[in-house]
This record gives structure tokens, sequence and C-alpha cells, in this order.
């Protein structure tokens, strides 16, 4: 990105001797500005808008804001209620809602100042810290797509498992099952889209067509 002068960027990289955390790594920052700080854990996949976070937290005048996301978990049961030894309540698969720390942050440049020099040290930690101070902690709730990294490559192997699922296909019937969209010559281009994703041309190798778009569950 550095040499890249599409980007108007400067980078500056520092370097751990040794881990220290989700924090403790900023204590490297001390002294070296006095504008806010975004912070975001490395395996974080996501199109927040960074720029109205960082507005949103000069406005709010917080030392720290924190992104969180609702989260949703089903009970794959059926949940009871008991009470006096008499079941009181009974709800199917209940679905339940909470937010959880979406691992990224903004903090004013005055709270380095409680990160321990060269120690292991976790935003956790800091958290508890400057709620024990007193500080503005903010929450600021997101609608944007959000994943860690776990979480996409599920996604992303799943839809490479139906991709091998559907080149097996097209290998063995993939001639028998397509050709007779050369009998219309008004079909010029679809697509074959599983979840999104989309199957390249490549692999059909047909001249007329780029792609066909089939059910998810009729490959």
């Amino acid at each position: 990105l550095n040499e890249n002068k599409k980007y108007d960027l400067r980078i500056n990289n520092i370097v751990e001797n040794k881990p220290l955390g989700t924090a403790g790594c900023l204590s490297k920052l001390k002294n070296k500005t006095s504008e806010p700080i975004l912070i975001t854990n490395c395996d974080i996949v996501t199109d927040l808008k960074y720029k109205k976070l960082i507005n949103f937290h000069v406005k709010e005048k917080s030392d720290l804001t924190v992104v969180i996301k609702e989260y949703k978990t089903q009970n794959p049961f059926g949940r009871i209620k008991i009470k006096n030894r008499k079941i009181i309540e009974i709800v199917e698969k209940p679905i339940n809602m909470s937010y959880i720390n979406a691992g990224i942050y903004v903090i004013n440049a005055s709270i380095l100042k409680y990160v321990p020099n060269n120690k292991y040290y976790d935003m956790n930690e800091l958290i508890l810290k400057l709620m024990k101070l007193k500080k503005k902690i903010v929450p600021y709730p997101i609608v944007d797509k959000w994943s860690d990294v776990s979480q996409y490559l599920k996604k992303w192997l799943s839809k490479k498992k139906k991709f091998e699922k559907l080149k097996y296909h097209y290998e063995k019937y993939g001639w028998v099952v397509y050709k007779k969209l050369f009998d219309f010559p008004q079909i010029q281009k679809v697509k074959i889209i599983i979840n999104n994703l989309e199957i390249p041309k490549e692999l059909l190798k047909l001249t007329a067509i780029s792609a066909i778009e089939v059910a998810n569950d009729n490959i």
C-alpha cells in the first residue's frame, strides 16, 4: 500500500518482540499521536464505515467507543420453565438475542497512559479498568456486514463444496443437461449462481453461455 500511488497513505509498522495481547501493543503508541485511535482485530471481515465510527466517537466525546453487534442463537429444543415443581411455561426452540463485542474500537490518545508498558494486556482488561475509573465508554451498534475469519471461511468452504458438486455434475452430465439451451439462440447470457457464488464460464466451456441458473438443491 505504501508503494501504491492510488492510495495517499503512509504506513508505519510497529513490531512486538513478544505477544502483548489485544491492548498491550498500544503502549508502543504512547506520545506518538494526540488523535483518536482506531483499533480492529486482525481477523475481522466487515464493510463497516470507519469514518462514521470515528465521527461518532468524537461527537459523543467518548473516551472509548466499542463496536457491538446483535447476535442471535437458537435453542434446538423446547425450553421448559419450572416453578414450585410445576411447569409454568414451554417455549419451542426459543431465540436468544444478545450483543457481542465486535472487536473494533476507537480510543482517545489520553487513554494510552492506562496501558502497561511491555506487558501482555487484553482489551477486556483495559475496558474494565476504564469502567472502574468512570471513563466514558460508549457502545456503537452496527447492522453492517460483520464476521470473523473463521465464520467467513466456513461459509466459503460451504460454497466451495457446492461448487465442487456442480463441477462433478458438469463433467459427468454437463453436455447432456445444457446442450438443449443451444436450441434457444435468444439466450445469450445466463448465470450459474449457487448461494451467491457465480460459476466461471471457463468451467462450463460453452461458447454461447457463460453460465446457467440452477436452484441450490437441484445441482
